[in-house]
């Protein structure tokens, strides 16, 4: 008897549990949404993930072609591109040209002037904003490259955990599940033709409520993993934005004249 309001109070701890749980889960879906009036409701859609196996590479090739985070580095790369060539042409002097034509009232003669002018850049080349713009074009490159070694390594991990997880609910559903749940029927069917004692029957219940348990927290992390990779593993809804913007400090030097 003991054994049994201790099992029962375990299963009603769990049911508070998933409770507070579900209402912490509600107000976060309704802060990242933008609308917190929204009262609790059931979500369209189930916990059944997806019955076939990822192909890594082919994942992989869809964050690359598909990821705005890599998209706006690639941007910024572009953009230290311009800002190269930019520097590298602002030492080329531009040439001025002016064309004059007029009249002479005192002696009625007629005459036109051509005047010519170009800066001579004779001591500044230009070399310190070309090397800084330079290394700005070095860390955009690099930057591309680390994120895509870094979104490598966050689609392994989850990959990891996808194939975990489904590996855990594949096996749950066609093994475990049914055999906790013959073995309950079993005992209770023994129990009642007075063959086993009440003890037992108790023992498959819980380990009947501990699968279904795990089975639930299995395909939870499944969808999970799945809703992760198919939105190009981003995070952080609500996080502060990344600037990509740079600055003006360098690009607005320009030589007098010029």
């Amino acid at each position: 008897m003991l054994q049994s309001e201790v099992q029962l109070s375990e299963v009603e701890l769990a049911i508070q549990q998933a409770e507070y749980e579900f209402t912490a889960a509600w107000n976060e879906l309704v802060a990242v949404a933008g609308t917190p009036e929204l009262a609790p409701t059931t979500l369209i859609g189930d916990l059944d993930g997806p019955t076939s196996d990822r192909d890594i590479e082919g994942t992989y090739a869809q964050l690359v072609a598909e990821s705005p985070v890599l998209a706006a580095a690639c941007a910024k790369v572009r953009r230290a591109r311009a800002n190269l060539q930019r520097q590298r042409a602002q030492p080329i002097p531009n040439l001025n040209a002016q064309i004059g034509a007029g009249y002479d009232d005192g002696t009625g003669d007629e005459f036109a002037n051509v005047q010519l002018s170009v800066p001579i850049p004779v001591h500044n080349a230009n070399q310190g904003n070309i090397r800084a713009a330079y290394a700005e074009y070095c860390a955009a490159t690099q930057n591309v490259n680390r994120l895509k070694m870094q979104m490598r390594r966050d689609l392994a991990q989850a990959m990891r955990g996808f194939q975990v997880a489904q590996a855990s609910v594949r096996q749950y559903e066609t093994s475990i599940l049914p055999k906790v749940g013959e073995t309950l029927e079993l005992m209770q069917k023994a129990q009642e033709a007075g063959e086993f004692d009440f003890l037992r029957v108790l023992i498959a219940r819980r380990a009947y409520f501990d699968a279904n348990l795990k089975y639930v927290v299995a395909k939870t992390q499944l969808a999970q993993a799945n809703a992760k990779i198919d939105g190009l593993l981003l995070t952080g809804g609500l996080d502060q934005v990344v600037s990509y913007d740079g600055t003006d400090e360098l690009r607005g030097a320009a030589l007098s004249g010029q």
